[in-house]
């Protein structure tokens, strides 16, 4: 399996090309996020792991034509230690677990906005590349980015809200429906190789059931279906 995901990665990641995140059609409204009186309400709603605790999702991870499936957990951390024991942050952060159904784990990541750390991971996929990709699409999926947008957007064709934010070393671009107070799509990217899009639809109690994200510059997909709170 590290021969056939991994030897020609380098290689996808350096000739794959420039993967757009920017949504299409976009006419841009003129001024900041001021113009919005409901933005301050709908960035509370529209960022649907901003107050998340805990969930289980059954979990499909494709990279390119290998298959991975099981459960994976995300669960709101309120202190993190890294893999020595030392205490590693207080911000907002997520512990996520990527188990099969016998208990084989393939990674278990703590995820904030500032750090990153891998307790545990699949000799197959423990390559800094990918876990440098993981980390990308898993900030973005929990919102662990600022949220204080650069600039407002009216999609042509669907009314729907696109706001980018922009920072040092991400940008991201959220997709809301045309009130702005449900996240449909978050794109971003940090470098060429870890441009993402994630999908959410089916929403529970504030928490999308069921999540898309891909990664197209490595052939990365990962599905998630949230079976329990």
């Amino acid at each position: 399996m590290r021969n056939s995901i991994f030897v020609n990665l380098f290689l996808v990641i350096l000739f794959g090309g420039c993967a757009t995140v920017r949504p299409p059609d976009l006419s841009r409204i003129s001024g900041s996020h001021r113009v919005n009186a409901n933005y301050d309400t709908a960035i509370t709603t529209a960022a649907p792991f901003r107050n998340f605790n805990k969930g289980l999702f059954k979990a499909a991870m494709r990279i390119k034509n290998k298959d991975l499936s099981g459960l994976l957990l995300i669960k709101k951390m309120d202190t993190l230690y890294n893999s020595t024991g030392i205490r590693a942050v207080q911000e907002r952060t997520y512990r996520i677990v990527f188990a099969n159904e016998i208990g084989l784990t393939f990674f278990d990541l703590g995820v904030s906005a500032g750090g990153f750390t891998v307790f545990q991971c699949f000799e197959s996929l423990n390559r800094k590349a990918l876990l440098n990709i993981l980390k990308t699409d898993f900030r973005l999926l929990l919102g662990l980015y600022p949220d204080d947008p650069a600039s407002i957007y009216f999609q042509e064709g669907t009314g729907r809200q696109v706001i980018k934010i922009g920072t040092n070393h991400l940008k991201v671009w959220e997709t809301r429906n045309q009130r702005g107070d449900t996240l449909l799509v978050v794109s971003g990217k940090s470098t060429v190789a870890d441009a993402v899009t994630i999908g959410y639809r089916g929403y529970r109690s504030g928490v999308p059931g069921a999540i898309s994200i891909k990664n197209p510059v490595i052939g990365l997909q990962i599905n998630l279906r949230r079976i329990s709170e």
